[in-house]
């Protein structure tokens, strides 16, 4: 039943003949959605660097308690 609820035949029915076959609807290599993947790796690579200081503090806050 689910695999004929989602198969590409159906999805293409539904979505008016624009269906990706996976990778979350933004498969488009533009340079916006390029621009867009860059910013947010960046941004993930931010977070990251800058919440391990934190994470480190509880680390050796733990044994203390």
């Amino acid at each position: 039943m689910i695999r004929r609820l989602i198969s590409p035949v159906n999805l293409s029915v539904s979505q008016d003949r624009y269906v990706y076959a996976g990778y979350g609807g933004n498969a488009d290599p533009t340079l916006l959605n390029g621009a867009n993947r860059i910013g947010a790796s960046a941004g993930t690579l931010l977070g990251g660097l800058l919440s391990m200081p934190m994470f480190d503090t509880v680390r050796q806050a733990l044994p203390m308690m």
